[in-house]
């Protein structure tokens, strides 16, 4: 029975990780921490693999592995994006619009939002628009707004954008 329990909470452990992999609980709309369900995964394969149900979980954790190899090594993956990326004509607009990706705790940008930022302020080099707008995170999180100028700061004269105070940073 020992055994039983611990195989099924391997292949329980193994089916929650793969999900955990492929962003599966998206698809439920789901976004907070992911790895309490890898450890109800695992619960769950070890309170059912004992019973007749443990061919239902091999099957299930069977096809989320073989979904896994197909998305991690063929270009399955790619072709389903491949109309997902757009690649519109750059026109002179009112504002540039920046979606904020995430921002560490300490205040630095992660590589996402880096990358956006420095696109966005490429693109007001350039003079596609006269503002550069910025959306901001929850409250949890730090402003966008000194990282951003930071950014700006650091470009040539010429690159530099113009900067509104965001609500957040207005004194209340």
């Amino acid at each position: 029975m020992k055994r039983l329990l611990l195989t099924g909470l391997a292949i329980g452990g193994f089916a929650g990780l793969i999900a955990q992999d492929l962003g599966l609980t998206s698809v439920v709309s789901f976004w907070g921490d992911p790895g309490p369900l890898v450890v109800l995964s695992a619960l769950l394969g070890a309170i059912l693999w004992p019973s007749v149900l443990r061919y239902l979980v091999g099957s299930i954790t069977a096809a989320l592995a073989l979904l896994w190899l197909v998305v991690a090594f063929t270009p399955f993956a790619a072709w389903l994006a491949s109309d997902l990326a757009r690649d519109d004509a750059l026109v002179p607009a009112d504002a540039i619009f920046v979606a904020s990706s995430g921002i560490q705790q300490s205040g630095n940008f992660t590589p996402v939002s880096m990358s956006r930022i420095v696109h966005g302020l490429e693109l007001l080099a350039e003079g596609k628009a006269p503002a550069l707008v910025v959306s901001d995170l929850q409250a949890a999180y730090p402003s966008y707004a000194g990282p951003v100028r930071s950014v700006d700061e650091s470009l040539p004269d010429r690159a530099r954008g113009r900067h509104r105070r965001t609500r957040r940073e207005h004194p209340r």
